[in-house]
């Protein structure tokens, strides 16, 4: 009987420590600078995409602006989303989608159209995989 609840005890131990709190990869990605998360999501784009020499530089910018602008935004709070008029709301919509039209014409300017395919693949895998695991929550 000891063996068994020593046994049982392990199991529930290993799988709690298995499991982890998630928060490794996400909170080192915050406590990085602007200029690293660039350099870092410049490299994994130009290892997705096989970017050129002549195309990182460009690439790069991007991101930094990208990561510059995302991280200056201010998070709202759900009371606050819900507190937002109806104006509000879509201006903030329209504003976004505006950005992202902007993003894709500049990497539209710099990438072939194969590369072009690929990252908009791989942007749609990450989204559907994004949504799932909000779901499943």
């Amino acid at each position: 009987m000891k063996k068994l609840i020593l046994a049982i005890t392990l199991l529930v131990a290993f799988t709690m420590n298995a499991q982890g709190n998630g928060k490794g990869k996400k909170a080192f990605l915050k406590n990085l600078s602007n200029e690293q998360a660039a350099t870092l999501k410049t490299k994994k784009m130009t290892l997705q995409l096989d970017l050129s020499e002549r195309q990182i530089d460009p690439i790069y910018t991007i991101n930094l602006d990208l990561i510059t602008k995302r991280r200056a935004k201010v998070k709202m709070t759900k009371e606050e989303r819900e507190k937002m008029s109806t104006d509000e709301k879509y201006n903030k919509l329209t504003e976004r989608l505006d950005q992202k039209i902007a993003t894709k014409k500049r990497f539209k300017e710099i990438l072939s159209d194969n590369q072009m395919e690929k990252l908009v693949k791989v942007t749609a895998q990450k989204h559907r995989k994004h949504k799932r695991h909000r779901q499943s929550k």
